[in-house]
């Protein structure tokens, strides 16, 4: 750990991140630590002494956490191995008493710096100015003070770069009184000119109009408290500086954005066109709450992936209810909500990856976790192609299974489960159960979490905190299919992987090797490794896995069928084996599992381990190509209905019975009123003939309504009107 007045040295990696601004061989010292706070990590600020010693005026120090300030620096070493420190000059510690006998003129002119700067002396105030954010605060208090800028900031600079000691203002020229003048070095070197493609233009005036515009209508995002201007300036170059392009894939034609490089600005320029176009007040109109880190977003002393040296060696896995309404595909005849989905992610530690997700309706349990395991391990690329998504192997080039894992100690992940399953059947270690609610104990999965929720925080259907009680409830506006989330979190995911920068994760060796500082890139280099490298997974052996790793579901074999949750199943393996034959006797049960995706078959794990497939019989194909979430609606729509169509039957039997006892006692009472009861028990003699004369008689009246059909069919025709006659009908009574 740093403390004040450390003299500092580049690591490779800060030679590498500074190149620009410090020399390889400059000196620096840390001149101040501003303490954590509830609206700030802990800081350092660092000064570079060789440039103090050389011009003039300082330059501004830096101000970095604690995990960048050890990224970038280290301790200077005397020959002992003894901690070097930095002692501020004699002169600058003069006493107020002997600079009135000295130099009373200088007094005069410290007080004067002092009195400009005194409104930025806090550590708040200092953090701001050194992190970029008190340009507007700087400018109005300078001309408030009728003074140009740079006097405030120079005095600034002055103050902070010698440790805030008020005689740090004291004239450059004091501290030369007496002693030699100074010997000038030259500068490092210029900055490094910019790529082509980094290269952007002039800001004009328009441009005020349209950050304005585009403030007001998206308002601004809240994240953690902050302005979220980041997507802001997304927004800006899809709507002003892109145009939409056709592109043939696969035979079909689609659209995509392509960015105009010469309309481009970056996000520098956009972050001061904001602040120019709202002033603090504004922003606290559009603002949200209140900014404060949430305690799993600070520094920390140490780092999560300590002791982590290749890539799968500590992973983090971690669910949440996503802030999002996805749409109930069953009614397309209103817009309906089916709930917000559960997402579990397993992140490497050491090089924040993504290996996999899972994302499903289901609060957290073990399913989630063990789909999220599975997908470790599949290949990516063809994972993305069920989700109509094109991606590159180097956009999720994981492949491979944890060596170890931290879990949360909740009600989805019990010891028992993770113990068998995890440590006795896969190999894998269980580092710690993290207590419930708290996040700091799982600091990296925590934040990856952050992240992707904050891709989807803007789309329709995501729930809005803090939400005007006159703005439409989220629910309303649900309109994306869970198969819609899958393909955005796939794309957050890649977009993580690949152009997320984590500078502080590099090696010295991956910055001698130029290894870019992504985590896909990262991993690719770890994972690579001759001695720490693991090959791919084969896609073979993840049945095997998806047994191990899926609950066990009991189903019923019955003497014709598997049942399981309503719905029937076969196999001709289960018959050539005698299950039927046994559930003759007696029905018994077997241990099967569900993919998830469609109930169409379901599978077994037999003597010799392999998944034997049991489908789903012609008789239920009505539920073919359903989810398990689809088919057990449909089964329940399917036993709500049939209690309805019961519920009706026995009042129509009821009213069938009534009919049958009027028509017996309407017969009773009129034909056969003078007919003396039946007093035979034997069958009646006669039947034979007087059927013969009933068949005769039919035959006459069939025979005279045919007639009378013909005579008006041919009266119609010699009219040439159309009759609505059914042919059909007719011909059932003749025949």
């Amino acid at each position: 750990m740093f403390a004040v007045n450390d003299i500092l040295q580049l690591t490779p990696a800060g030679v590498e991140n500074f190149k620009a601004q410090f020399g390889a061989d400059d000196e620096l010292f840390v001149s101040k630590v501003i303490d954590e706070s509830t609206e700030y990590a802990q800081y350092f600020v660092i000064t570079n002494l060789t440039q103090m010693k050389s011009k003039v005026e300082p330059q501004k120090p830096l101000a970095l956490t604690i995990n960048h300030a050890h990224s970038f620096f280290k301790q200077s070493l005397d020959d002992d191995g003894c901690g070097l420190f930095y002692l501020h000059d004699e002169r600058s510690r003069v006493s107020d008493e002997q600079l009135e006998v000295e130099s009373p003129n200088w007094i005069k002119k410290r007080e004067a710096s002092w009195s400009v700067i005194e409104k930025f002396q806090s550590d708040e105030q200092i953090l701001k100015y050194l992190l970029g954010m008190l340009a507007r605060q700087i400018t109005e208090h300078a001309a408030y003070l009728n003074v140009n800028e740079k006097a405030i900031r120079r005095a600034l600079n002055r103050y902070i770069s010698n440790g805030c000691r008020k005689n740090a203002l004291l004239p450059i020229a004091y501290a030369n009184v007496g002693n030699v003048r100074r010997v000038y070095k030259t500068k490092p070197g210029p900055k490094g000119s910019l790529l082509p493609s980094l290269r952007t233009r002039m800001i004009e005036p328009s441009d005020m109009i349209k950050v304005q515009r585009l403030a007001v209508r998206n308002c601004v995002d809240k994240k953690d408290g902050k302005f979220c201007l980041k997507r802001l300036h997304i927004l800006f170059l899809k709507e002003h500086c892109s145009s939409e392009v056709a592109f043939e894939r696969d035979g079909e034609t689609h659209f995509e954005l392509i960015v105009d490089e010469s309309k481009k600005i970056n996000y520098q320029q956009f972050k001061r066109l904001f602040n120019k176009a709202f002033d603090p007040q504004q922003q606290q109109v559009l603002k949200i709450g209140k900014s404060a880190y949430e305690n799993n977003r600070k520094d920390m002393t140490g780092s999560a992936f300590e002791g982590a040296t290749h890539a799968g060696q500590l992973c983090e896995s971690d669910s949440t209810e996503l802030p999002l309404y996805v749409a109930y595909p069953l009614n397309k005849d209103k817009i309906e909500a089916a709930g917000k989905p559960t997402l579990c992610i397993v992140v490497c530690v050491r090089t924040q990856m993504v290996m996999g997700y899972s994302l499903g309706f289901s609060s957290p349990k073990w399913i989630g976790v063990a789909e999220a395991l599975v997908n470790c391990v599949q290949n990516k690329k063809e994972y993305a192609k069920q989700y109509n998504v094109h991606i590159d192997d180097d956009d999720w080039p994981s492949q491979h299974l944890p060596l170890s894992i931290r879990l949360d100690n909740g009600g989805e992940n019990t010891p028992k489960q993770f113990g068998i399953v995890l440590e006795e059947d896969l190999g894998l270690s269980i580092v710690d159960y993290c207590p419930p609610a708290n996040g700091a104990g799982k600091g990296t999965v925590e934040h990856i979490l952050h992240i992707i929720q904050g891709f989807i925080s803007n789309i329709t259907g995501s729930v809005e905190k803090k939400r005007d009680a006159g703005i439409q409830h989220a629910s309303q506006r649900a309109v994306l299919l869970i198969e819609d989330v899958h393909r955005l979190i796939i794309r957050a995911i890649c977009i993580h992987n690949t152009m997320n920068s984590r500078e502080r994760l590099l090696t010295t060796e991956m910055a001698m090797k130029e290894v870019i500082q992504t985590p896909s890139a990262m991993w690719a280099h770890l994972i690579n490794d001759e001695l720490l490298g693991r090959p791919r997974m084969s896609q073979k052996r993840l049945p095997e896995l998806v047994y191990l790793l899926m609950p066990k579901l009991k189903a019923t074999v019955h003497r014709n069928e598997i049942s399981l949750k309503g719905l029937g199943y076969f196999s001709d393996w289960a018959e050539k084996k005698g299950w039927f034959a046994k559930a003759t006797v007696a029905r018994f049960k077997i241990d099967v599992i569900s993919l998830g995706d469609t109930v169409d078959t379901i599978y077994f794990k037999d003597e010799a381990g392999e998944l034997q497939p049991l489908s789903l019989k012609k008789e239920y194909e009505m539920y073919e190509g359903m989810t398990e979430l689809q088919a057990e609606y449909q089964l329940n729509q399917i036993k709500e209905n049939r209690k309805e169509l019961e519920h009706k039957k026995e009042s129509a039997l009821v009213n069938f019975e009534h009919e049958i006892e009027q028509a017996v006692e309407h017969r009773l009472n009129n034909e056969f009123k003078d007919a003396p009861p039946n007093t035979q028990k034997t069958i009646q003699g006669g039947i034979a003939e007087r059927k013969a004369i009933m068949i005769e008689n039919e035959q006459q009246i069939k025979a005279e309504k045919l007639a009378n059909l013909m005579r008006v069919s041919s009266a119609g025709k010699m009219k040439n009107e159309p009759l609505d006659i059914d042919d059909d009908e007719d011909y059932e009574d003749v025949y």
